[in-house]
């Protein structure tokens, strides 16, 4: 039987962490691309909030993906969002992906994307 030691597996985490962030950063790109943005490049925008996100429990890949463009779209960062606010405040809930979801449909419609 193996073990890792405390190190292996920090550098193991981190090396899952960095894969998520890359795959979640290609498909957010790829949604928000042709939008136009005054302040924040795409990239730096969500380099800049994943952590962020990533603080709410249990948070799974589409609903990162929906904070993160609800967030650019309004052209503010996730904690001054109020989508993130009420799920920091309720953290996870079951219709939490659904809420989510609706509010990104909001967001597009009313930016007229």
């Amino acid at each position: 039987m193996m073990l890792l030691n405390v190190k292996e597996l920090d550098g193991l985490k981190n090396s899952a962490q960095s894969s998520r962030k890359r795959k979640l950063k290609a498909i957010f790109l790829a949604e928000v691309a042709g939008v136009p943005s005054q302040e924040n490049a795409p990239e730096v925008f969500f380099d800049r909030n994943f952590d962020t996100a990533l603080k709410l429990p249990s948070l799974r890949d589409d609903e990162l993906l929906d904070l993160c463009q609800i967030a650019y779209f309004q052209q503010v960062d996730l904690e001054d969002l109020a989508a993130y606010q009420r799920c920091e405040k309720e953290q996870k809930w079951p219709a939490r992906a659904l809420y989510l979801s609706a509010e990104l449909e909001a967001v597009k419609e009313s930016s007229g994307l």
